[in-house]
């Protein structure tokens, strides 16, 4: 490898090695070293990136999942459902598409022969690739796992969990006492795109069916559940909080807050010279303004908004 490509990869997983040899070594298959005596592989490695992914995963679902209450901790998810996202993300699926996303696979140094059988972009490559240069950083930072949380992260994007929504949708409408979704394979009428997967959902007792599209049957059937599962989402919020009043806009928002359905609101005044300004902001929503002669006024109709966002009740009409 020159300069100039380990230049490019270390710029693509965001880490600037000390010891560019352990990069290498990274890309290096045990094909090659045993085609250029004295040269390292990559085996070990992935040993470690493993390992270093195991816990990086973990660590996160227990800050998403877990919280300390009364002096214990308490975790929203039980053991069976953290195997199956922890499942999700260690998968050689996921790590096999992570490398292809990222374009790396085609620095693979691989022994002649296995190139010539045209094995050099196979899904299980990709996927020890991921765990080998994991590895690597982890030996060449000497096990800091700041950074390595932080390669993990941009590298795979944990903090965003590919959960299994076909589970929590049937776990949903059991709750509600309804009979489980059913799945049926669904044909567009048009704008059909080639060599994916249609699935639609039904939940027969809300009279609502969702359609999902993916890579596999599998994909888009989690496709159509995501959809499905922020529909039953929207419900749950009216049913704790009924529709957004503007009288009681602002106790509504809250107690969607309480009931941890959102991130904790704020609220921003500047005044102007029509009145004052006020911009309400909840975490993964977009902002709402209003503007009113009183503080009061405005922070009200720019909660209103919120709210209305949030629930989005068109779309539940």
């Amino acid at each position: 490898m020159d300069n100039k490509t380990l230049e490019t990869i270390q710029n693509i997983i965001g880490y600037q090695f000390n010891n560019k040899q352990l990069l290498i070594q990274a890309f290096t298959r045990e094909s090659y070293a045993y085609e250029n005596p004295g040269v390292a592989h990559c085996e070990v490695l992935e040993f470690y990136g493993d390992s270093v992914l195991g816990i990086t995963v973990v660590k996160s679902m227990c800050q998403k999942y877990g919280k300390i209450k009364n002096k214990q901790f308490i975790s929203e998810k039980d053991e069976g459902e953290l195997t199956q996202i922890k499942s999700s993300w260690v998968d050689k699926k996921h790590l096999s598409r992570t490398i292809k996303l990222l374009n790396l696979g085609k620095y693979i140094r691989i022994g002649t022969k296995n190139v010539k059988k045209g094995e050099v972009l196979s899904d299980s490559l990709q996927e020890d690739l991921c765990e080998s240069i994991i590895g690597a950083v982890a030996v060449d930072c000497n096990w800091n796992f700041d950074v390595l949380f932080k390669l993990c992260f941009g590298m795979l994007d944990v903090t965003e969990f590919s959960e299994n929504t076909v589970r929590m949708l049937c776990d949903w409408c059991k709750d509600k006492g309804y009979k489980f979704p059913t799945f049926t394979k669904f044909t567009p009428k048009e704008n059909m795109q080639e060599n994916k997967f249609y699935q639609q959902v039904k939940i027969a007792e809300l009279g609502i069916s969702f359609i999902g599209c993916d890579d596999t049957v599998t994909e888009a059937k989690m496709a159509a559940s995501m959809q499905a599962l922020n529909y039953c989402k929207k419900i749950d919020m009216q049913n704790e909080v009924g529709k957004p009043e503007i009288t009681d806009a602002i106790n509504q928002l809250q107690e969607l807050f309480h009931k941890e359905y959102i991130e904790k609101p704020s609220f921003i005044f500047t005044e102007k010279k029509s009145g004052w300004e006020c911009r309400c902001k909840v975490a993964n929503y977009n902002d709402c303004l209003d503007v009113e002669k009183s503080k009061k006024d405005a922070k009200r109709n720019a909660t209103l908004k919120m709210l209305e966002q949030i629930m989005d009740l068109n779309f539940l009409e």
